[in-house]
Formats: structure tokens, sequence, C-alpha cells
């Protein structure tokens, strides 16, 4: 029996020119990455499919052989290491800060986005053409060069205007305010002759910029400050503080916010002294910042920290009285149902919310496919979705269900292999190539017990189910 969780099917990848079983809550785009081929490709294989839409459990598909330059983009290797993190775990990580206001959380979210070798070109890199108004029909060549695309696309995500003619990357040193060179920051958009992108961080004379066709993806790489040409933030958006030099027999002042906001890394800073400072658990400060997770040891002066508004968060012993699903109702009273195999959330304001496409776990704000029931209720759920899981009022909240699942009794004493069998049993899944894709994202001795994890080193495993289990957005429409 399932302990509050249903992993809907394993997303680490199997052989190709074989058939597949469709499970409950798949996709077409979901299985089409998994096997590392295109929708199109899968469709033709499967004529029987006459409406992409609608799949059901139990259907066989036939998975056809991958073609050179048809297969779904994967995650890439950027240039220079973030963080530590795995690119795939990285490339889908949540925003941390979930109003978007933030345009570096949006670019984060297109880590791992690259060109597609051959004719076809790479759907979303053409999304970044047209918010920049580009009429180029390719993602490559010299003549379709995308990283002014790209800061267009995130400058519109964050609700910021954008330059005139903004695929042309010079045309960004006139766009906004100009940034003198001392006052650089996290998020400033630096202008060179032939490229344009976001800062990432300073180091010395090179600046690390998170930006859009460098090596032909979005990844973060060095590049010469002194090179630069301009450097420009949106009008009127706000500065960091700035840190405090070092100096001999001197601490440096600690980031100042208050707890539930945002706090900029100075010089000496650490995660356990900014948890300290703010009163959280280290724990919690990771579950808001899952970026940092992997290596929590390693954070750089002008990064942005999100401090939780809660207090420290402490292992829970819930667990599930089963897969049974119980009403439940958010604070202020939302409350969440399926509609067909859409998730409809109706807020405490009385406006409804509809979440159609991308993967289950996107829709009901689930990244652990987490069964509805009491251990869902008890940790923030609305409701029931799709399929029995449990729909949460947001991706966060989500993510420390997971964490709180793992560290309950029924999971804590196990090691991680037989967690993940339990997590995602044979019944519904491929548990070996499960276990397989876990430890090979998180480098962890999967002999290991829950237990004996750091709060670093469970967060990683957090971060690799919600990889393995799939996050891609879809539609969200919203009525009064």
């Amino acid at each position: 029996m399932v302990n509050a969780v249903s992993s809907l099917s394993s997303h680490a990848n199997r052989s190709a020119g074989s058939d597949y079983a469709v499970r409950p809550g798949d996709t077409l785009s979901a299985i089409a990455q998994q096997h590392g081929v295109s929708v199109d490709a899968l469709l033709a294989a499967n004529p029987q499919v006459r409406d992409p839409d609608r799949i059901a459990g139990g259907q066989t598909l036939s998975i056809p052989e991958p073609v050179a330059g048809t297969a779904a983009p994967a995650a890439h290797a950027s240039s220079e290491p973030l963080s530590s993190v795995h690119p795939s775990i990285r490339a889908q990580l949540p925003a941390a800060n979930d109003g978007g206001a933030d345009w570096m959380t949006i670019a984060e979210r297109e880590l791992g986005q690259a060109e597609v070798s051959g004719t076809r070109a790479n759907p979303r890199i053409m999304e970044y053409h047209a918010a920049s108004g580009f009429w180029g029909k390719d993602d490559s060549g010299r003549d379709n060069a995308w990283c002014g695309s790209f800061v267009a696309f995130v400058m519109k995500a964050a609700g910021h205007p954008i330059a005139n003619e903004a695929y042309r990357a010079r045309e960004w040193a006139n766009w906004g305010d100009a940034v003198p060179r001392a006052e650089i920051q996290r998020g400033d958009v630096v202008v060179f002759p032939n490229h344009v992108g976001f800062v990432d961080r300073v180091e010395g004379d090179t600046v690390h910029l998170l930006g859009g066709n460098q090596s032909n993806a979005v990844n973060v790489a060095p590049y010469d400050l002194g090179n630069a040409i301009a450097i420009r933030r949106p009008s009127g958006a706000p500065v960091a503080p700035p840190s405090t030099p070092d100096t001999p027999g001197s601490a440096p002042d600690p980031s100042p916010a208050p707890r539930g906001g945002q706090v900029t890394v100075v010089a000496g800073d650490t995660l356990s002294g900014i948890a300290g400072r703010h009163g959280v658990g280290l724990p919690a400060l990771l579950q808001a910042n899952p970026h940092l997770a992997a290596n929590p040891d390693l954070i750089h002066p002008g990064q942005f920290v999100r401090v939780p508004s809660g207090g420290a968060s402490t292992p829970s012993t819930s667990t599930a009285s089963g897969p049974d699903a119980t009403a439940a109702t958010g604070e202020g009273g939302a409350r969440a149902r399926a509609q067909g195999r859409d998730t409809v959330i109706t807020h405490a304001d009385g406006s409804v919310e509809t979440r159609s496409g991308g993967t289950l776990a996107w829709r009901n704000h689930n990244p652990g496919n987490i069964r509805a029931g009491d251990f869902a209720n008890a940790h923030g759920a609305l409701g029931t979705g799709p399929g029995g899981f449990a729909v949460f009022p947001d991706r966060a909240t989500g993510e420390r269900a997971i964490g709180a699942l793992l560290q309950g009794a029924s999971y804590r004493d196990l090691s991680i292999n037989n967690a993940i069998h339990r997590y995602a049993p044979p019944v519904e899944n491929d548990t070996n190539a499960y276990q397989r894709t876990i430890e090979r994202l998180t480098g962890l001795d999967s002999g290991r017990s829950i237990a004996s994890l750091s709060a670093a080193e469970l967060a990683r495993v957090v971060g690799a189910i919600q990889v393995v289990e799939g996050w891609q957005e879809g539609h969200v429409t919203r009525t009064p």
C-alpha cells in the first residue's frame, strides 16, 4: 500500500523503440521528454491517438527511435558551476519569489534551454524571439542570435518594459537606468558589443552572466567586465544594500531583513548564520531557497536569500491514513477540486483559477505527487485534484510536504533506496530506474538512511524527487 505518496510514473529514461503503458496523470509531452523523442514523432508512431490532450491510463504507446534534431531539448550543463547544483535540478527549481517580481528567478527557470540541432527549432527559444519582436524562423545561425530576445522574454514576464528592437544586444545599452561599475549588483543587465545578459555574480573583473545563446544555451558563463559597453537596470528597480568592505579585525555587517523578507548576502555571510539571525531553522531556510540546497556552504556576496515567514521547521511524525481523499480548506477559505484533467482552485476572494495542461505536479502545486488525505491536509492541502492527488496553495508548500513526509516515522529510518521503493512502488513505477536517477542526481550513497542526512542532503533528495516526477508549466485562467 502506498503511504501518502504515489508517484505517477518514473521519469527516468527508458529505452526507445519499445512500448510504454500509459499511467494516470501522464501527458504526451512528458512521455516524449522522458524517452528523448519529440511529441510529433510520438504522435506519428501512434496514429490511434486522435486527441493529444486525451490519453488514458492503460493505453499502450509505441515509442519511436529518437532521431537527431527532433528530441526535446535536455538540460545542458552551464559553462560555469551553478553552486554545484545538477543542471537537471537547477532547470526545474521554483522561483524564490512566488510573486514573480524578481526577474532573476524567471531567468533561472530557463536554465538548460538550448538550440536543437538540424532544421527544427526549440519552440521555447522561438518564444524568446516572439517576445522581442524578432521575425526569424530558426533558433540558430549568425543572423538569429537570441541573447537579446532572451532578456526581452524575461523582462516582459517580470512586467518591465523592454528595449526598442530588443533582439539586438546593443539596443539594451539605451534601456532603463545606467548603473555605475561600482554599484553593479545581481540582476543588472550587462551589454557587450555583441552580447547581453544578466549579472549572476561578479568576481573581480569577471562578470558571470546568466544569459541566452551562451554556447547555444541558457547558462551562466564568465565574461570580462572590461569589455562591457553598458550596465543597465530597469527604471525604478530597487538597489540592493551595499556590503561593507572587510577591514582587518572587523566583521562584515549582517544582512538586514525582517523575517518573511529577502536578504542580500554580504561578505562573511553563511546560510546557518542568516537562519540564526532571523529566527528560522536551516532546513526551513533551505526549503525556501532550494537553489542553494546542493551546496549551502557556497554563497556569494550579492546573492539574494529568501527568509521564510515561519519559525524553525521540525520533523513531522505524522503518517498518512491512506490514499482516500478528505475535504480540505486552505487558509482564508481557499479550496481546490478536479474538473476532468484540470485543477480548479477557488480563492478566498471568490476568484476561480483553472490550471490546465503541463504536468499533474504543476497543475496541483504538488511537486512530489502526494496523495490527497489526512497527511496532505495537515500540511496545507486545499483539496483533491485530478487522479486523487493533493492540491497545495503553491509549490513551496508542496515541497515542504515532501520533506515532512521523508522525515516522518514511515520513512526516516529507511535507506534512501528503500524510501524511494516505498515512495514509488513497482506497481506504478519503474522503481529501479527511479532509484538510480535519485542516486545520480544527488550523488548520495543510496544505502544511507534518511535520518542520517543533513538538512542540505535531504533538500537534495527532495529536489531530485521533483525532477523525476516532472514539472512542466501549463496554462492558467482566472475569473473574478
